[in-house]
């Protein structure tokens, strides 16, 4: 019987500072891909929101030292926000992607930095694979 190999899609290879062992692996293409990286953003809003950093930032007492009262609760928000980052990037990318991009460091800009990093990736690799077939006269197309 004769023998041969499929792809299964577009997969996008992004090297991750640098660093041969940290590769990030995804197809673009994927529409189950597109969906949970086009609806992140507003989920990840949606909690950002949802903790009020504009009411704990408005706060303009401080203990003797000259740090906000509300310290403790700024600091509690971020972490919370945060840890739903790395959960979003986790269901995403897949389970240990955040881990595996940030190591145990969580920057406050975490979910924004890798967003625009990735976007310009995931919108050229979607732009190319569809012109590839709606460029093509209708006879060529495979399925109608």
């Amino acid at each position: 019987m004769p023998t041969g190999n499929v792809t299964s899609g577009s997969t996008l290879s992004l090297t991750i500072d640098g660093d041969p062992d940290r590769v990030l692996i995804f197809d673009p293409t994927d529409m189950n891909f597109q969906e949970l990286f086009a609806l992140a953003p507003a989920k990840y809003m949606k909690k950002k929101e949802s903790l009020d950093f504009v009411k704990a930032t408005k706060s303009k007492k401080t203990d003797k030292y000259g740090v906000p009262a509300n310290a403790d609760e700024m600091f509690r928000m971020t972490r919370e926000l945060l840890a739903y980052a790395r959960l979003l990037i986790d269901e995403v990318f897949g389970e240990g992607s955040a881990d595996m991009i940030y190591g145990k460091r969580n920057p406050i800009d975490m979910f924004e930095m890798l967003w625009e990093q990735v976007t310009d990736y995931v919108t050229s690799a979607s732009e190319q694979k569809m012109a590839k077939y709606m460029d093509r006269p209708e006879a060529s197309r495979v399925l109608q």
